[in-house]
Protein backbone atom coordinates (compact mmCIF):
# COMPACT_ATOMS: atom_id res chain seq x y z
CA UNK A 1 0.00 0.00 0.00
CA UNK A 2 2.88 2.38 0.81
CA UNK A 3 4.26 1.81 -2.68
CA UNK A 4 1.03 2.91 -4.35
CA UNK A 5 0.71 5.99 -2.13
CA UNK A 6 4.31 6.98 -2.91
CA UNK A 7 3.76 6.50 -6.64
CA UNK A 8 0.64 8.68 -6.55
CA UNK A 9 2.47 11.37 -4.58
CA UNK A 10 5.33 11.38 -7.09
CA UNK A 11 2.92 11.50 -10.03
CA UNK A 12 1.14 14.60 -8.73
CA UNK A 13 4.36 16.28 -7.62
CA UNK A 14 6.03 15.72 -10.98
CA UNK A 15 2.92 16.86 -12.84
CA UNK A 16 2.77 20.05 -10.78
CA UNK A 17 6.48 20.75 -11.35
CA UNK A 18 6.06 20.17 -15.09
CA UNK A 19 3.06 22.55 -15.18
CA UNK A 20 5.02 25.20 -13.26
CA UNK A 21 7.92 24.95 -15.69
CA UNK A 22 5.58 25.39 -18.66
CA UNK A 23 3.81 28.28 -16.90
CA UNK A 24 7.11 30.08 -16.24
CA UNK A 25 8.14 29.58 -19.86
CA UNK A 26 4.84 31.08 -21.06
CA UNK A 27 5.06 34.02 -18.62
CA UNK A 28 8.62 34.76 -19.74
CA UNK A 29 7.33 34.58 -23.35
CA UNK A 30 9.85 31.88 -24.21
CA UNK A 31 7.04 29.85 -25.79
CA UNK A 32 3.63 30.64 -27.18
CA UNK A 33 0.75 30.05 -24.75
CA UNK A 34 -1.23 27.96 -27.25
CA UNK A 35 -0.81 24.25 -26.56
CA UNK A 36 -1.17 23.39 -30.28
CA UNK A 37 1.92 25.47 -31.10
CA UNK A 38 3.78 24.86 -27.82
CA UNK A 39 4.07 21.11 -28.36
CA UNK A 40 4.72 19.23 -31.60
CA UNK A 41 1.66 17.00 -31.23
CA UNK A 42 -0.54 19.64 -29.61
CA UNK A 43 -3.00 18.30 -27.05
CA UNK A 44 -1.86 14.71 -27.69
CA UNK A 45 1.47 15.70 -26.13
CA UNK A 46 -0.27 16.22 -22.79
CA UNK A 47 -1.30 12.56 -22.65
CA UNK A 48 2.17 11.48 -23.72
CA UNK A 49 3.80 13.58 -20.99
CA UNK A 50 1.30 12.27 -18.43
CA UNK A 51 2.20 8.68 -19.39
CA UNK A 52 5.93 9.42 -19.05
CA UNK A 53 5.39 11.03 -15.65
CA UNK A 54 3.21 8.07 -14.58
CA UNK A 55 5.89 5.59 -15.68
CA UNK A 56 8.58 7.44 -13.74
CA UNK A 57 6.32 7.77 -10.68
CA UNK A 58 5.55 4.04 -10.80
CA UNK A 59 9.23 3.04 -10.95
CA UNK A 60 10.79 5.54 -8.54
CA UNK A 61 9.45 4.09 -5.25
CA UNK A 62 11.14 0.76 -6.09
CA UNK A 63 14.46 2.49 -6.72
CA UNK A 64 14.29 5.36 -4.26
CA UNK A 65 13.44 3.34 -1.14
CA UNK A 66 15.24 0.43 0.43
CA UNK A 67 16.64 -1.36 3.43
CA UNK A 68 20.17 -1.61 4.80
CA UNK A 69 21.42 -3.90 7.53
CA UNK A 70 24.18 -2.95 9.93
CA UNK A 71 26.08 -5.40 12.09
CA UNK A 72 26.23 -3.83 15.54
CA UNK A 73 27.83 -6.01 18.18
CA UNK A 74 26.93 -5.10 21.70
CA UNK A 75 23.87 -4.65 23.83
CA UNK A 76 21.03 -2.23 23.21
CA UNK A 77 22.19 -0.17 26.17
CA UNK A 78 25.56 0.40 24.44
CA UNK A 79 24.35 0.88 20.88
CA UNK A 80 21.10 2.78 21.31
CA UNK A 81 22.73 6.06 22.49
CA UNK A 82 24.95 5.93 19.40
CA UNK A 83 21.91 5.43 17.16
CA UNK A 84 20.03 8.28 18.84
CA UNK A 85 23.05 10.57 18.50
CA UNK A 86 23.48 9.80 14.79
CA UNK A 87 19.80 10.38 14.08
CA UNK A 88 19.84 13.63 16.08
CA UNK A 89 22.92 14.82 14.16
CA UNK A 90 21.14 14.17 10.85
CA UNK A 91 18.06 16.13 11.91
CA UNK A 92 15.75 13.31 12.95
CA UNK A 93 13.55 12.89 16.00
CA UNK A 94 11.72 9.86 17.34
CA UNK A 95 8.12 9.77 16.16
CA UNK A 96 7.12 6.35 17.42
CA UNK A 97 8.84 3.61 19.35
CA UNK A 98 7.91 0.07 20.36
CA UNK A 99 9.75 -3.14 21.22
CA UNK A 100 10.64 -4.07 17.62
CA UNK A 101 11.03 -0.74 15.83
CA UNK A 102 11.89 2.92 16.23
CA UNK A 103 10.41 5.34 13.71
CA UNK A 104 12.40 8.54 13.07
CA UNK A 105 11.17 11.60 11.15
CA UNK A 106 12.80 14.89 10.26
CA UNK A 107 12.45 17.62 12.88
CA UNK A 108 11.77 20.40 10.37
CA UNK A 109 8.26 20.65 8.96
CA UNK A 110 9.61 22.44 5.88
CA UNK A 111 12.00 19.57 5.12
CA UNK A 112 9.22 17.06 5.71
CA UNK A 113 6.96 18.92 3.26
CA UNK A 114 9.73 19.10 0.65
CA UNK A 115 10.10 15.32 0.95
CA UNK A 116 6.30 14.90 0.71
CA UNK A 117 6.20 13.46 4.23
CA UNK A 118 8.22 10.47 2.99
CA UNK A 119 11.10 11.23 5.35
CA UNK A 120 10.55 8.31 7.72
CA UNK A 121 13.44 6.02 8.62
CA UNK A 122 12.41 2.85 10.42
CA UNK A 123 15.08 1.17 12.51
CA UNK A 124 14.44 -2.41 13.57
CA UNK A 125 16.57 -4.49 15.92
CA UNK A 126 17.80 -7.73 14.36
CA UNK A 127 19.77 -10.59 15.88
CA UNK A 128 23.13 -9.32 14.62
CA UNK A 129 22.44 -5.58 14.54
CA UNK A 130 19.95 -3.16 13.05
CA UNK A 131 17.95 -2.80 9.84
CA UNK A 132 17.30 0.68 8.46
CA UNK A 133 14.41 1.27 6.05
CA UNK A 134 13.50 4.48 4.23
CA UNK A 135 14.57 6.71 1.36
CA UNK A 136 17.75 5.18 -0.02
CA UNK A 137 19.63 8.47 -0.06
CA UNK A 138 18.82 9.21 3.58
CA UNK A 139 19.38 5.63 4.75
CA UNK A 140 22.84 5.52 3.14
CA UNK A 141 23.85 8.73 4.94
CA UNK A 142 22.58 7.56 8.31
CA UNK A 143 23.99 4.05 7.99
CA UNK A 144 27.41 5.39 6.98
CA UNK A 145 27.50 7.69 10.00
CA UNK A 146 26.22 4.93 12.29
CA UNK A 147 28.85 2.44 11.10
CA UNK A 148 31.60 5.05 11.46
CA UNK A 149 30.55 5.85 15.02
CA UNK A 150 30.32 2.17 15.96
CA UNK A 151 33.78 1.45 14.54
CA UNK A 152 35.26 4.40 16.48
CA UNK A 153 33.65 3.14 19.68
CA UNK A 154 35.38 -0.24 19.33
Amino acid sequence: MRYIVRAIKYFFTLAIVLCLIVLVMVKLKLVNGDINTMFIHGYDSLWQMALIVAAFAAVYPAVGYGKRSVAAPGSDEEIRPVLDDVMETHGYRIEKEDQEMVRFVKRSTVVRAMKMWEDVIRVSRKIDGYEFEGRTKDVVRVVSAFEAKISRAD
